[in-house]
């Protein structure tokens, strides 16, 4: 059998939220300054549309509704063209040669990550629309900013990884202990820092969890020993990754 014989198949869709201006994260309290403009844009949205005349285009989603948006994994050949136009966009910029740790490299890589990877969630077919129009339009809107890019870009990568077969969320026990060890003993955040998207959320899950355990005996509620959570993740084969995104 020949892979051209296999049927092409589809690409899963993961939704989530697409973050909007002047939201907070959602365990933060709101501030008066992001309420007073989220405010100021629902009744500037609200006379745009009552102003608009028959035929006239006019915005169509408020500035505080839930918006969506679907991320899938990349191809090869779409992760070369993510790499090319990263290139492409760095080198125009002063960054040349090429440099993976340099800000401007990581900033180009995650947006035409973005432009790819992000689809509309509402349309079924195999290849459905993409989200943005172009890189411009991702670097500048006022909704995403810089923390916003960084946070589709991380959740694109956490969902590449989970369809990913060579890409286990979990670490040998011994491994996941010397790393905690590290990061607790060193005030040097690299470690962190190298761990992929996976690993990283595997990681902060797991000592949520013991703490959540240190909390519960100390109040004396009683937490049975055999809960379904493990303060460890389980063992396979799996090693550490290092590499940067």
């Amino acid at each position: 059998m020949k892979l051209s014989e296999l049927e092409k198949g589809s690409r899963a869709v993961r939704r989530v939220r697409f973050p909007l201006a002047n939201m907070r994260a959602p365990f933060l309290p709101d501030l008066p300054e992001l309420a007073a403009q989220r405010k100021v844009d629902r009744e500037r949205f609200d006379a745009q549309r009552s102003e608009a005349a028959e035929g006239e285009a006019a915005p169509s989603v408020a500035p505080d509704s839930e918006v969506w948006v679907g991320l899938r994994v990349l191809t090869g050949a779409e992760n070369s063209e993510v790499l090319q136009n990263a290139q492409t966009y760095a080198k125009a910029r002063g960054v040349d040669p090429w440099n993976e740790d340099h800000a401007i490299c990581t900033l180009a890589k995650m947006v035409f990550t973005l432009l790819l990877a992000c689809v509309d969630p509402d349309d079924k077919s195999d290849d459905p629309p993409p989200f943005f129009d172009d890189a411009d339009q991702i670097l500048n809107s006022h909704h995403l900013g810089r923390d916003g890019i960084v946070w589709l870009y991380e959740a694109q990568e956490l969902w590449q990884e989970q369809t990913s077969p060579l890409c286990p969320l979990e670490i040998e026990p011994e491994a996941y202990f010397a790393l905690m060890l590290q990061i607790a003993k060193e005030d040097n955040p690299d470690p962190f820092v190298r761990m992929r998207a996976g690993l990283r959320w595997t990681f902060a899950r797991s000592m949520a969890v013991q703490l959540l355990h240190l909390l519960t005996l100390k109040s004396g509620s009683g937490l049975q020993a055999g809960s379904n959570t493990t303060s460890a993740p389980k063992k396979n084969r799996s090693r550490v990754n290092s590499r940067r995104h």
